[in-house]
């Protein structure tokens, strides 16, 4: 198992361009350990001691935790696995029948959440915003255990501090508890946001100037006229103006007022490479739809790799402030270091002009 460990720390290494932390490699050799163990080993190990139902991977933002755990997944079967978003995977369980177990895990199937011969499920970025959410995360579970799928999460919380109300204990204890004996958890704990501490920022973000940004975006894709776009999927339909070619420039206020979805954002970039996003304000609770709809972006943007560009009159790290808002967006500004930095524009940048 060693071996196995060296193997795929060199491989995670040399394709990300990094040099995985005495704690990086702690935690990836502990999950080696569990998902690649010999199946045999596995279940002679498992008389002796209970078999654990997932992994749940958690630390701040920025510590590699998405790296790691998308490492892995290219590393097993990809038949026998499946990756969700948290915010993609609770919109779709939202809609789903759970008038009975029967009928749940018939939806399930239906909508190929659970696909054929499924052993592995990878959950990236749980984050619970509301009660609901924990009992649609519940009844999923639930059903995983039973199919004996093993199910593996990241979050920047510990499963204690997933979500504070003082209205549903009893809702909240019964799935940190659920966590506590059939997880294996793991935390990621060190001090250090590579994604900050590693970021010269790119030619892609400016302070005030408009005429910068729509100097840059014509260097991209030239002097040419926007088109409107309409997009499709099941539930929903939408037109976005200011398209030039697979550039969407626009307001803050503009994307992030729509009522959208993350899975909107994700249908939006698969025609678009480019988003120029124009006057980024603060983050706060008075415009809280707005700043949960630009975390779903970010994460789509950085999911999808693709190129950001905003203007902003603030400083990066000065857009959220903990205590000012109702939503989480530490991994949200760690991922905007990234994004914004000249390395993952260079790494991202397919056929760049000279700019």
């Amino acid at each position: 198992m060693k071996t196995s460990s060296k193997i795929l720390i060199n491989k995670l290494e040399k394709i990300h361009s990094i040099i995985l932390n005495t704690q990086q490699i702690k935690v990836v050799e502990e999950i080696s350990s569990i998902l690649l163990k010999p199946r045999i080993i596995f279940q002679f190990a498992s008389l002796f001691k209970k078999k654990k139902k997932g992994i749940y991977l958690y630390g701040p933002a920025g510590r590699g935790k998405t790296i790691i755990i998308n490492h892995f997944i290219k590393t097993l079967d990809k038949k026998n696995s499946i990756k969700f978003h948290f915010n993609d995977l609770i919109f779709q369980l939202q809609k789903f029948n759970f008038s009975s177990n029967k009928e749940f895990s018939k939806e399930l199937r239906k909508k190929k959440l659970f696909i054929p011969n499924l052993k592995n499920i990878f959950i990236d970025e749980l984050d619970i915003n509301n009660i609901a959410d924990i009992i649609i995360l519940q009844k999923f579970l639930d059903q995983a255990k039973m199919l004996n799928i093993f199910v593996m999460f990241t979050s920047n919380k510990s499963p204690e501090n997933l979500y504070k109300n003082n209205h549903h204990k009893k809702t909240l204890n019964k799935l940190n508890e659920y966590f506590l004996q059939e997880f294996h958890l793991i935390g990621l704990e060190h001090n250090r946001d590579y994604r900050k501490n590693s970021s010269d920022f790119s030619n892609f973000i400016f302070n005030k100037s408009d005429n910068d940004m729509i100097t840059l975006r014509k260097k991209i894709v030239g002097d040419i006229t926007p088109k409107d776009t309409k997009f499709i999927r099941s539930g929903n339909s939408f037109i976005l103006r200011h398209i030039y070619k697979d550039l969407l420039e626009c307001d803050f206020d503009y994307i992030c007022g729509k009522n959208l979805s993350f899975k909107d954002y994700k249908l939006i970039l698969k025609k678009i490479n480019f988003v120029f996003l124009r006057n980024v304000p603060i983050l706060n609770k008075s415009i809280n739809d707005k700043v949960k709809r630009f975390v779903y972006l970010v994460d789509a943007i950085y999911e999808g790799g693709k190129i950001l560009s905003i203007s902003t009159q603030f400083k990066l790290n000065d857009l959220y402030k903990q205590k000012d808002n109702m939503i989480d967006c530490e991994r949200t500004i760690s991922r905007l270091n990234q994004i914004l930095s000249e390395k993952y524009i260079i790494d991202n940048f397919h056929n760049k002009p000279n700019l």
